[in-house]
């Protein structure tokens, strides 16, 4: 089965990897550390796993998070890259008590710092902290968090977890509603924040100064929920079920894997069984999405794609032209 949109063209490999078969509730990402090693969160435990690019599980280790919801790889002068993980402090939608936090460690899973509410000035602690997603500046090492189960707020850190910002969409397209990601985009001169507004079905795009500077998709997105780049392309994973590719100037080159047919489905993102209750699908379709979640892409532009579903579903688009 192959996909396209524009001049570039994939291939689908289905179920690529190889984990044991499970009924959890996937709610991970992917990214690709320098060996080109695809590194996941576990959707039945608190673990990080590294896969090579067949799939294969490699290793793994545990990390103290409830969920493994966002990731982000970064280089550090001490550590080398180090492996940022957002901790929405919930499992399957049930919070654990607790407060979301930001865990820094190395690829061997040695934690070396954390970011809680503490890091933010003025927090309300009624409020819930449930960041989604990071994202950091090569340039100086800022770390940029969005809270999208939590606040409904992104921030911006010094690589010491000291606070610099806070934007909220106020000042741009409007107040996020579950900004769910955050992403530095490096295809243009200068670095610019992508927030992913999932509930307004938009992107707003700042600077890395706080700025705002356009937004865009609220005609024709549905859930934008995570990024990926290669070259001058961005691929947009919407949680209601297709990936979108946009081009160096975010016009739309096309849509991969249309699958919002299915969110008529009863139960989507998972599905009834006779006596009313969830269960992974077991009719899932090759060439469609059914909730993808987690993205990521290499160099080449192979697209690894985590879908937020009852047993989990992890996809590869091997990129052939």
């Amino acid at each position: 089965m192959q996909l396209s949109a524009g001049n570039l063209i994939w291939e689908w490999i289905d179920h690529w990897d190889d984990l044991p078969k499970h009924t959890d509730f996937a709610h991970h990402d992917f990214v690709i550390d320098k060996l080109g090693r695809i590194i996941s969160g576990h959707p039945a435990g608190p673990k990080i796993c590294i896969f090579n690019t067949d799939g294969k599980l490699l290793e793994t280790f545990d990390v103290p998070v409830a969920d493994t919801h966002g990731l982000w790889l970064a280089d550090d002068d001490e550590h080398g890259e180090i492996l940022y993980i957002a901790d929405v402090a919930k499992k399957a939608g049930v919070r654990n008590g607790e407060q979301g936090k930001i865990v820094a460690c190395t690829l061997q899973g040695k934690i070396i710092k954390m970011l809680t509410p503490d890091n933010i000035p003025d927090f309300n602690n009624d409020d819930w902290f449930s960041p989604t997603a990071i994202a950091t500046d090569p340039r100086n090492g800022d770390v940029w968090v969005t809270d999208g189960y939590g606040t409904h707020k992104s921030y911006c850190f010094t690589k010491d977890f000291k606070w610099k910002l806070t934007i909220d969409g106020t000042d741009g397209a409007g107040k996020f509603n579950c900004p769910h990601w955050i992403y530095m985009d490096l295809r243009k001169d200068t670095p610019e924040v992508y927030v992913a507004d999932r509930g307004s079905n938009r992107i707003q795009v700042y600077s890395t100064e706080g700025k705002f500077i356009k937004t865009f998709g609220e005609e024709n997105f549905h859930q934008p929920s995570v990024f990926a780049s290669f070259g001058e392309y961005m691929i947009i994973g919407e949680l209601h079920a297709r990936l979108i590719v946009l081009d160096k100037d975010d016009s739309v080159l096309g849509y991969l894997g249309d699958g919002q047919h299915l969110l008529e489905r009863p139960g989507w993102p998972n599905r009834k069984d006779s006596e009313g209750n969830n269960v992974p699908p077991s009719d899932y379709e090759i060439g469609i999405f059914n909730s993808p979640h987690g993205l990521t892409a290499d160099a080449d532009g192979n697209l690894y794609i985590a879908e937020w579903v009852m047993g989990g579903r992890n996809t590869k688009l091997k990129r052939i032209s």
